[in-house]
């Protein structure tokens, strides 16, 4: 009934609709009382019999039509989301935070990791410092250190990790690492020169011998050439996309002949973030656009983009003023601000529909859409 009342209205509007339906039940009940006694259809009249049996007819098949048409304005207008706010974490230090839809980890600006699951149950993690990054995924938390090494702290039973919880370096190479994007029980890793790797802990042994199948060297950088330097990577669990250092957009497909597919060339990209097939991506002048089925198409004009994050479909987007907004096309509403979120969101990270923030104060709070407000 939704995807029917959505094409009839695509065409014609929906208050258009309903008000026609309400027009015509007033023209029957005109019918009815006798003030009008001619129906014109199709070039045709028809004169309605001056009976009683008549009069009960076109008087319930008004009321029929003025209650369908109020009820499909009511059931099928414009709806708005809502989200309710919920404290995660108070300590006013929090830096970065992680979560896989089980556990939630914060990185606090001392550089410990903390799993938080309110206010009142925090449980420390990680008691070292200078921890840079931090990502959960599959049960496993991905860490990494200022001095580029790589630890995996996991609660799931690792062939490599027989007791759990346990901690195991999985990079201590001497190219310093700047990003990790985990997939499965494994994670690509994009050194600082622009090489990028994927390394699989399972292979694993005492030593980090790069030419060991724990490390599989996917694209080399060439100090002189800006197209083999990678600037950037995504992956939504199925595919990864990779942004070099001259400002394309590539494909990351394994086991062919071409493994890098070229799918954007504006020579402009910033940063990505894939959701699916889909790739979101900043433009040098922070605007925000979308790739997808090889159709590029702007989302944001404001030149005031800095963090992508999607999720199942939805694209959440913080400005410079640290505003955020939600990005949806099934949505009637595609583009809009979160306004529960407030202003100065410093962090943002989305699970399962659910929006964490860093707000001003240094505090993780959780927004979760809970119903449907009726639109202005």
């Amino acid at each position: 009934m939704q995807n029917f009342w959505n094409q009839l209205t695509s065409v014609i509007g929906p208050s258009a609709f309903s008000t026609g339906l309400i027009m015509v039940s007033a023209l029957f009940m005109l019918l009815a009382l006798g003030i009008k006694r001619d129906l014109h259809v199709l070039g045709q009249t028809i004169t309605v019999p001056n009976v009683i049996r008549a009069r009960i007819v076109f008087a319930s098949i008004s009321f029929v039509l003025l209650g369908v048409g109020i009820a499909l304005a009511y059931l099928f207008s414009d709806f708005k989301e809502a989200y309710r706010a919920l404290p995660i974490y108070l300590g006013g230090d929090a830096k970065q935070i992680a979560t896989d839809g089980e556990d939630i980890y914060v990185l606090r600006m001392v550089g410990n990791i903390e799993r938080v699951a309110d206010p009142n149950d925090r449980e420390l993690v990680d008691s070292g410092t200078n921890t840079q990054d931090i990502i959960s995924s599959g049960g496993r938390l991905w860490i990494l250190k200022n001095s580029g090494q790589l630890h995996v702290y996991s609660r799931l039973k690792e062939s490599y990790a027989p007791q759990k919880p346990r901690f195991k370096l999985i990079d201590d190479t001497l190219q310093k690492t700047q990003k990790i994007v985990p997939v499965g029980d494994s994670v690509y890793v994009l050194k600082t020169q622009g090489s990028l790797w994927k390394i699989q802990p399972r292979h694993i042994e005492k030593t980090f011998n790069t030419s060991t199948p724990a490390f599989i060297l996917i694209m080399e950088a060439d100090p002189d050439d800006r197209s083999s330097q990678v600037a950037d990577i995504s992956s939504s669990g199925t595919a990864l996309f990779v942004l070099t250092n001259d400002g394309n957009i590539h494909a990351y497909e394994p086991n062919t002949d071409q493994p890098l597919t070229r799918i954007y060339d504006g020579a402009d990209a910033l940063s990505i973030e894939a959701d699916g097939s889909t790739v979101y991506f900043r433009r040098n002048d922070k605007s925000v656009w979308k790739i997808g089925k090889r159709q590029v198409e702007i989302i944001m004009k404001q030149q005031t983009a800095e963090d992508l994050i999607s999720d199942a479909g939805t694209l959440y987007i913080r400005t410079q003023d640290g505003r955020v907004y939600r990005y949806q096309t099934s949505a009637s509403e595609p583009l809009r601000l979160i306004e529960e979120a407030g202003a100065e969101v410093r962090r943002i990270l989305v699970n399962g529909g659910h929006l964490f923030a860093i707000n001003k104060a240094g505090n993780v709070v959780r927004f979760s859409p809970y119903i449907l407000k009726r639109s202005n």
